[in-house]
This record gives structure tokens, sequence and C-alpha cells, in this order.
């Protein structure tokens, strides 16, 4: 029977061992040198219920005559790692950089590539600006589209200098970037603005943050001549990054009446003397869901950075 068979081969396996030892000692006259042998207790492979005696040509025979070269397994592994790693595969890279709350991802700028804790980066180096918006939100098609068009009509072997090339690029009135959920009316967003500004203009010219705020709601958002809209100053506070660049953090809610809408709006604006723009980040989101988004949409808002 099968059972037969099995204790033939083995026996057979060890006759060929106990010959093989006693050709390396020099015949049988001679004092064996002892050899090593894998152990029999160890686990993995199946290998701790082989009888103690059964040496190596035992154990080819029982892992099919080849035995995991260990510098091949390391290989392997370090290689299947690598592509996990490169791939995001199954997730396994965003988890892995949000181990240390995306400190190391945000630092090197990782998370343009991959989502950490949830978020994806927009970088704009063109324009000098960075933030942070749900990895599951889109970019706006049509902004980049037309964005990509001015740029394409812009002399791209004689680029302007550094302080003027937002002048050269278009109106500033038109945002350079833009995100919302996919499906969404638009009420749900995130967009950036970049304008030029007069040489020497400073966020503190138009006074405290408060004042500054109340000052852009009256003259922008919903400015006497258009009543069907009102516009309500909730907070306003002024925040600063490592590089003591200032910033105003607003919030403020719009109603229009005959619409019939009601938004509620978290508004960042900083300057950049170097480049001579202010950046207006706005985000917009309908008034009754504000509440339930309200971390979510403060983490984008905090994020905003101006690249010096």
């Amino acid at each position: 029977g099968s059972g037969s068979r099995r204790g033939r081969r083995l026996a057979r396996c060890r006759c060929e061992s106990e010959k093989q030892r006693d050709d390396v000692s020099g015949g049988g006259g001679g004092e064996r040198t002892s050899t090593s042998s894998p152990s029999s207790s160890g686990s993995g492979s199946g290998m701790g219920n082989l009888p103690p005696e059964v040496r190596t040509a035992d154990l080819l025979l029982f892992s099919g005559g080849n035995l995991p070269s260990r510098r091949r397994l390391l290989l392997g592994t370090s290689l299947a790692s690598a592509t996990a790693l490169g791939a995001n595969f199954l997730g396994i890279t965003s988890t892995l950089l949000g181990l240390d709350g995306g400190q190391l991802a945000r630092k090197y700028r990782l998370d343009t590539l991959y989502a950490v804790k949830g978020f994806r980066r927009s970088l704009d180096l063109e324009n000098g600006f960075t933030f942070v918006f749900p990895s599951d939100w889109l970019a706006d098609q049509t902004l980049y589209r037309r964005y990509a068009r001015r740029v394409e009509q812009m002399n791209a072997l004689d680029p302007p200098p550094l302080k003027n090339r937002k002048r050269a690029s278009g109106p500033g009135d038109e945002p350079v970037a833009a995100y919302g959920p996919p499906g969404s009316t638009g009420e749900l967003n995130v967009s950036v603005i970049a304008a030029p500004i007069e040489p020497g203009f400073t966020l503190q010219k138009l006074g405290t943050p408060g004042q500054a705020g109340q000052l852009i709601l009256d003259s922008f958002i919903a400015p006497s001549s258009q009543q069907d809209k009102t516009a309500e100053l909730i907070s306003a506070r002024e925040t600063r990054d490592e590089n003591d660049t200032a910033y105003y953090l607003l919030e403020y809610a719009v109603r229009s009446a005959s619409k019939g809408w009601r938004r509620r709006n978290l508004a960042v604006y900083g300057t950049n003397p170097d480049s001579g723009l202010l950046y207006t980040l706005n985000v917009q989101c309908p008034e009754e869901q504000f509440e339930r988004l309200r971390p979510k949409l403060t983490q984008i808002a905090t994020s905003f950075q101006i690249l010096l």
C-alpha cells in the first residue's frame, strides 16, 4: 500500500544519507564528523513533525527537491513590499503614511500622491500655494482646461519675470484651483484665487481681522447694490505659519432671499510680497450641512499655506 511505499522511500533516503556521510568521513573505520541538521522542533514548512533522524536528503524530498534561498526569500519580500508601497496596494501606503499623524507625508509632500488620513494635497508651485482637500473630491475639469489654455497662450520659451507672471497670465478673479465631491450640485467646494496687488499691500492695511472681514462682506460678498443677498460675519481671527506669514481666517453666512439658498463659508486671505499676489481660499457649504462637515472643512481652510 501507500504506507509501505513511503516507508521504503524513507529507508532508501536514510541509507543514501548514511552512505554519503561515510564517504565524507573517509570510510567505515574512521570517526564520523558531525553535521548540522534542521531542528526537529522548528516551526514553519511543517518540519516539526519529522523524526529527528531525518536529514537534509529527506528534507529535500519533503520540500519537492528545493529549499528556498534566504537571500532570495528576503529579496522577494522586499520587492513585494516596494510594489505594494509604490502602487498603494489595498491602501497600504496611505495607512503607513498616516501612522505618525501624516507628519512625514506632509514634510516631504507625499500626500500629493497618496491620501493621508482621508486627505490629498493640492500643490501649485507656479502660483505658490498649497492646501489639503478630501481625497474623494475631484478637481474642476472645466476650470483646469481654461487655465491650461491661458498657459499655452504664454510664450513658454520666454517666461515673464517672477514678480510679473500673474499679470501676464490673465485676470485674478477666476480660481486657479477648485475641488468638490463628485456628483454634487457645486454648492460644496473649495477654490483658490490668486490676484495681483499693489506693492507694499498687507492684510493689516485692511484693519483687524474683524474689520477686514466686515469690509469684504460689505464690498464684495453682499454689497448694498445686491439687495437680494445678506451676509453675516460670524468669526474672524489671524493665524501665522512657520514662516511667520499672516493669514486672516473668516467664517461667514450668506443668504439669498429670492433663490432660497443659505450657505456657510470659511475664507482664508494671505499675501506674498515677493510675487505681488493676494490669495483667497474659500470653502463653501450648504448651511444645513456645515456643522456636520465643520471638522473637515476647517482642516481644509487651516491647511492653506503660501509658499515663499
